[in-house]
């Protein structure tokens, strides 16, 4: 990545967490001013809505000239994606680099386009099509395009398609799990590091869920029965071992995660072994009809509020709303975010904030008037 881009990343960084700073009250207006005066901001960007429709826009043009260009001038082979590739990423380069543009859907879509016609050229100088390369050049340029830009879906891309590239292999699901367990502490370590820069940081995330997945899946011994990675080309693992260490990590994984995010004061194992505890669970009542999926579900959900509720007060009982370095009232980002918990927690704990009741208006009589035969009168 570029050194500028970089430093504009981190830069917006600070900015967004004053921001939510301000919005949480922890510092004042004269605090962010000076904040954002100190960090400013030297990038073109625009707003959710006008950088999908730049996105839209931009695709459509690159898309469009493409076409106009292969009835033009009629390449054949290579060539023409090859070329489209080249000027595509020097639009990328030029857009990021010199008109300094950042979150503004233009270069995003130019770099997806250009890596797709880079894709394309590579498997037509191969002359012919094959499942294996076609993996194999998605991951190399799909990570390069990501190290180099940042953008995630190059992150999401790679990682699929280099998990995908391993289940072609012998022994794949042996090989998924080699990759997981070390991809896995490899990423949160990028995740925490100050020297990558918060796009680079966010694709390491990325990547940790997809590894997260994939080791579970290599594992699961509902994957083994039903050959699920087995069925994307690898050779099965030989073994009647194999299932009982199935049943075995099936359990344990989602224990594992939960106790290293535990001790490492690491958010994202602890919410990945409280969604794969839940699948382990869950992959019981496939074996095992213990009682009607309806009543499993309401169970579960009953057990996942009680310890939600129970969790939340042994943190608030303790000394200044804290243990072991959690606590139960995190900073969050955004307003609407916070409210949302708060809400959510209210409901949880059964205790609704209480509605101020309002008197209704005493009535008040404004008089009237009677008559009839041309007398009047009041009352």
């Amino acid at each position: 990545m570029r050194p500028e881009a970089a430093h504009a990343e981190r830069m917006l960084e600070v900015r967004d967490a004053a921001r939510s700073w301000r919005r949480t009250e922890f510092i004042n207006d004269e605090v962010l001013s000076r904040i954002l005066a100190r960090h400013g901001d030297d990038r073109s960007r625009l707003g959710p809505a006008f950088r999908a429709l730049a996105f839209i826009l931009s695709g459509v043009a690159a898309f469009a000239l493409i076409g106009l260009s292969a009835l033009i001038l009629r390449f054949e082979g290579a060539a023409l994606p090859l070329l489209w590739a080249v000027a595509l990423v020097s639009a990328t380069e030029y857009q990021v680099g010199p008109l300094r543009r950042s979150q503004a859907g233009a270069e995003t879509a130019t770099a997806l386009i250009a890596a797709l016609c880079l894709l394309i050229a590579i498997e037509e100088a191969a002359s012919g099509w094959s499942m294996d390369r076609v993996l194999f050049s998605t991951t190399v340029v799909c990570l390069a395009a990501a190290y180099r830009w940042g953008d995630w879906p190059f992150f999401f891309l790679g990682g699929l398609t280099f998990y995908g590239l391993l289940a072609r292999w012998d022994h794949g699901r042996l090989l998924w799990i080699v990759a997981g367990a070390a991809l896995i502490p490899a990423g949160i370590r990028a995740m925490r590091s100050k020297d990558f820069p918060p796009s680079h940081r966010r694709g390491a995330g990325l990547l940790v869920g997809i590894s997260v997945l994939a080791l579970y899946c290599a594992v699961h011994i509902w994957s083994w029965d039903h050959a699920w990675i087995e069925g994307m080309g690898s050779r099965p693992v030989d073994t009647v071992a194999f299932r009982g260490f199935g049943v075995l990590a099936t359990a344990a994984l989602p224990i594992l995660f939960l106790i290293a995010g535990w001790t490492r004061r690491e958010p994202a194992l602890l919410a990945s072994g409280l969604l794969l505890a839940t699948t382990s669970i869950a992959t019981i009542r496939l074996y095992y009809s213990v009682m009607p999926l309806s009543v499993a579900l309401i169970l579960a959900g009953c057990a996942s509020m009680a310890l939600a509720i129970a969790l939340r007060r042994y943190l608030r009982s303790g000394p200044e709303g804290e243990r072991n370095g959690f606590t139960a009232d995190p900073l969050f980002d955004d307003q609407n975010r916070t409210s949302a918990v708060r809400t959510a927690l209210s409901a949880a704990a059964f205790t609704p904030a209480a509605a101020t009741p309002t008197a209704d208006p005493a009535f008040t009589g404004q008089g009237g008037r009677f008559g009839g035969g041309g007398s009047t009168g009041t009352f």
